[in-house]
């Protein structure tokens, strides 16, 4: 059970015991609403949520932020783990 909890906080999932379902931690902002991703070249930029393809798989790929700084943040991680594959 524990390694089952794990796994699903790994992936922004809880397990709710008292529902009985999984719950989606993921923060996913709503038709026309403001969000802050980046590019490949781990460049911030702001966008407004329209359900695009692009906005799908920032939301599927953890790269949907509320902020700008949190976006940042993140650009910086995601560019040093780049950075570091051999």
């Amino acid at each position: 059970k524990v390694l089952m909890l794990e796994a699903l906080k790994e992936n922004s999932l809880q397990w709710d015991e008292e529902a009985k379902e999984i719950l989606d931690l993921k923060w996913k902002p709503k038709q026309g609403e403001k969000y802050f991703s980046f590019d490949s070249h781990m460049q911030p930029a702001c966008f407004i949520w329209a359900h695009t393809m692009n906005d799908e798989h920032c939301y599927l790929t953890n790269k949907c932020f509320k902020t700008l700084e949190e976006a940042e943040k993140y650009a910086k991680k995601f560019a040093e783990i780049l950075k570091n594959r051999d």
